[in-house]
């Protein structure tokens, strides 16, 4: 069975550049989709408390989730534990 990686060089060197580019991005557009939308769903429901300091603790930890998304959308073969030591 071919590893992930095997894949995504195939995937880039065979298939047209355009139809490889699409399907290796639409997950993780999907993913940041999926993300902005709790972050607006998360937003509106603190908001209705009226209490700034947790509205600027949103604001201010949505950028760096966004970054670890897309950090982990780079590296999607980066585990902290690998298979055989669990």
């Amino acid at each position: 069975m071919e590893n992930k990686e095997d894949k995504r060089i195939y995937t880039l060197s065979s298939e047209d550049p355009f139809k490889a580019v699409v399907k290796m991005s639409v997950p993780l557009i999907f993913g940041m989709f999926i993300m902005v939308l709790y972050n607006l769903v998360d937003t509106y429901f603190i908001g209705l408390t009226g209490d700034d300091y947790q509205m600027a603790a949103v604001n201010l930890a949505y950028p760096v989730m966004m970054g670890n998304y897309i950090y982990g959308g780079m590296k999607p073969d980066y585990y902290v534990f690998k298979r055989s030591d669990l």
